[in-house]
């Protein structure tokens, strides 16, 4: 990629649901916006060649389950829902 030199990457650690890498690259202009087009590039390349390896990820999800009360409708935290 043009004005960007790539350093390092590593498998940093395990998060709680998650594998952390930490990759370390040197975007070569003071421009701000050339650096967030630079990620956005790295980001984009990165997904790419994970979805041509067929690599799939497991995104996060919540479940938001709604009351309707007199005065309207009430979000109840799921682990309520669970213990009633």
């Amino acid at each position: 990629m043009k004005d960007t030199v790539f350093d390092r990457a590593h498998f940093a650690s395990y998060g709680d649901f998650s594998l952390i890498f930490e990759a370390v690259y040197y975007v070569l202009s003071s421009d701000y916006n050339k650096y967030m087009d630079s990620q956005q590039e790295i980001n984009f390349t990165i997904k790419d060649e994970f979805e041509k390896r067929g690599i799939e990820f497991a995104y996060p999800t919540q479940t938001v389950y709604l009351e309707k009360t007199d005065s309207g409708w009430l979000a109840a935290p799921e682990t309520e829902k669970q213990n009633q």
